[in-house]
């Protein structure tokens, strides 16, 4: 049975097992709707149990929500500060050349080799070891925070039910897999899938660029000596972190490196996480603007882009990983509620933007090795 009101919307009843219930949907759900006006996006469903009543026992006990919803992402982020500060204590103390940790380092801590002496016992003994991971660890964690911020708030705008973010601490080289937010609530539009896609890159950009100015600001030219038969580790530069090489400290004499400050560090893989999220493919922020772009056409580029990250695999053993981040994630893009309504031209314009960021903060070889002769 269904009644159409004057409103456009409509009742369904439908009886399960014992129970009556009353769906009510606007009607713009109806295809004849949506070809009429292809600008409508809001779809309110709601569902009401009619019969029987619904009582305190029916309901259960309630849900305490603050425990989900804040005190673990919370939990998470204080984690995530620990393992952030022990990583970039470590950097501090290990990447820094010696003659430069007298700027750096208190008296008593600038002998310190943490190539031989395990990091978990030095901070047992003096705690304070861990605020030289200050520099690395808040600028990293701002670079996240900013990311994953810049999508809550666009699910927010859109009415989109999200989780805050959840940063994920892990004893990795710099402390974290990264952060994510989880959305809850179905996406209205191809428009707003955008711009949640798009939001996160940029607010994740816009912060890392000062925090780059900052840490190659601070960052030490020093002429480049080793033993022979050592390995090193050396940064790839994406155009962006090297154009502020140029521009900040100019062209380096031939033999001279860059001893990196630890915000130069963090500002550094603040661009490579820019860089891969905007891959368009999967789930990735990327793969939500080709979708909201193109549509569902679009699932046949996200299997040509990750056979792309798997040939880049020959250049850096470590794009191998995110092929298989991609390949679990899937390469079918969930539909939104309303995928008749298109981006338009001022997203089409952020998305050459995004293109360029993307630019910007790529590199093929982000980390390699150079053994001296």
């Amino acid at each position: 049975m269904t009644d159409v009101g004057d409103n456009g919307s409509c009742l369904t009843c439908r009886e399960t097992g014992s129970r009556i219930h009353a769906v009510s949907v606007d009607a713009r759900m109806n295809p004849l709707f949506q070809k009429a006006d292809s600008r409508l996006s809001d779809i309110t469903v709601t569902s009401h149990t009619l019969w029987p009543p619904r009582t305190d026992h029916d309901a259960g006990p309630p849900r305490p929500r603050w425990v989900r919803d804040v005190a673990l992402p919370l939990l998470l982020f204080l984690l995530t500060l620990v393992t952030t500060l022990f990583a970039g204590a470590n950097y501090a103390l290990t990447s820094h050349l010696p003659e430069n940790r007298v700027s750096l380092f208190s008296v008593e801590d600038r002998d310190l080799d943490l190539f031989n002496v395990n990091l978990w016992q030095q901070v047992l003994r003096r705690p304070s070891i861990l605020g030289y991971g200050c520099s690395f660890a808040l600028p990293l964690l701002l670079i996240l925070g900013a990311h994953e911020m810049g999508h809550y708030l666009a699910c927010r705008r859109h009415g989109i039910r999200a989780t805050l973010p959840h940063f994920l601490p892990a004893p990795t080289l710099i402390g974290t897999f990264g952060a994510f937010i989880r959305i809850k609530g179905p996406i209205p539009s191809r428009r707003a899938l955008f711009d949640v896609g798009i939001a996160g890159p940029l607010a994740g950009f816009l912060v890392t660029i000062p925090v780059l100015i900052y840490g190659i600001q601070h960052s030490s030219p020093e002429l480049f000596r080793s033993a022979p038969g050592f390995w090193h580790i050396f940064l790839g530069e994406p155009l962006a972190f090297s154009g502020l090489v140029l521009v900040l400290h100019g062209p380096l004499p031939p033999g001279m490196i860059l001893d990196y400050h630890p915000a130069a560090f963090a500002g550094w893989f603040g661009l490579l996480l820019t860089a891969f999220n905007l891959f368009p493919v999967s789930q990735l922020d990327g793969g939500h603007l080709g979708y909201a772009l193109f549509g569902r056409p679009y699932a046949a580029a996200s299997r040509a882009v990750f056979i792309i990250i798997l040939l880049l695999g020959f250049v850096y053993n470590g794009w191998l990983i995110w092929a298989l981040i991609v390949f679990l994630l899937g390469f079918r893009h969930p539909p939104t509620l309303n995928d008749s309504l298109r981006p338009g031209l001022p997203r089409v314009l952020l998305a050459i933007l995004a293109l360029l960021v993307f630019a910007l903060c790529f590199t093929a070889r982000p980390i390699y090795f150079v053994t001296t002769g």
